[in-house]
């Protein structure tokens, strides 16, 4: 057996559970150790590994996120010789494998379906796979821990490609009773709430950026912010504002300006929670929907 010193966070790390900032956890390498491969291209650019496993060790499981760089010529193979391996309990998918990772899955979330895209795959006892997509239900999970209520609220949505599309459809299905959308690309911000229409949800969809004012809570999947308009006179104090991990200069300088008074929420550590919760690596794991309406609001 050996012992693996995996150390989580960094000086700018936002990380928030309790001293993981400055903590190391040992992990126990086995031959009974699991590995969940991180898929990426590159995958340099992703935390996950490091995030996963340390927090996983923190709950006492014997498993190591490994970070795999694949071409996305090489995807096939690789999940072809990953259906022989027998110490796996799922892959943790980032782009460009996303979308291309559901041909592959034996079963897709209802969200991945809607949305078109996974970053979690898990490996039933039976050996099935089964595919999902955790940005919205993390994001709705944060929320709720930062005492932020969705239900009956006015959200606005920055981005409209496949985080936006998910966390649409998690705030809808959590009781949002309006969520308009925008996106540099109006079209995409069409189809969406085309696609969420059809959902017969009761929220209100609409496309465009007259109700910014209005919303209670802003969420900001792009990496552009407002798309170029006057996002200063479009944000409001009351506002509480959500970075989608991916933070946009543009609109963090416009809510440092006009919404000094919001509250700041960054998504990373539920959606490293969302992922352990769909391999089963929590103490606790629940249906998000179910909670949202029972307990959280």
């Amino acid at each position: 057996m050996y012992r693996a010193a995996v150390t989580a966070g960094s000086e700018d790390s936002t990380c928030q559970w309790g001293t993981m900032d400055t903590e190391t956890t040992l992990l126990s390498v086995s031959s009974e150790t699991l590995i969940v491969p991180v898929f990426g291209n590159p995958v340099s650019e992703t935390d996950y590994p490091v995030l996963l496993s340390d927090r996983a060790a923190q709950f006492g499981h014997n498993t190591l996120f490994i970070p795999v760089d694949v071409d996305p010529d090489g995807l096939r193979k690789v999940l072809e010789g990953f259906r022989h391996l027998r110490n796996w309990a799922g892959l943790v998918i980032t782009e460009p494998h996303d979308a291309a990772v559901l041909e592959y899955v034996d079963h897709i979330s209802e969200s991945a379906g809607f949305v078109g895209s996974a970053n979690i795959v898990r490996v039933e006892a039976d050996g099935a796979w089964v595919a999902d997509v955790t940005d919205g239900k993390a994001l709705v999970r944060e929320l709720w821990r930062s005492g932020v209520i969705v239900k009956e609220r006015a959200i606005h949505i920055f981005g409209c490609g496949r985080a936006g599309a998910a966390v649409a459809h998690a705030v809808a299905q959590a009781g949002a009773a309006e969520v308009s959308v925008s996106d540099c690309r109006v079209e995409k911000a069409e189809t969406l709430v085309s696609k969420l229409s059809n959902q017969r949800l009761p929220t209100t969809f609409r496309v465009g950026t007259d109700n910014i004012r209005a919303a209670d809570i802003v969420i900001n999947t792009s990496s552009t912010g407002t798309q170029g308009r006057d996002g200063v006179n479009l944000l409001s104090r009351h506002q509480v504002f959500v970075e989608m991990d991916g933070e946009s200069e543009p609109l963090k300088a416009e809510c440092s300006t006009k919404c000094a008074a919001n509250s700041t929420i960054r998504t990373i550590n539920s959606q490293v929670d969302a992922i352990l919760d769909f391999l089963g690596m929590l103490p606790i794991t629940y249906d998000v929907s179910l909670v949202t309406r029972q307990i959280w609001f």
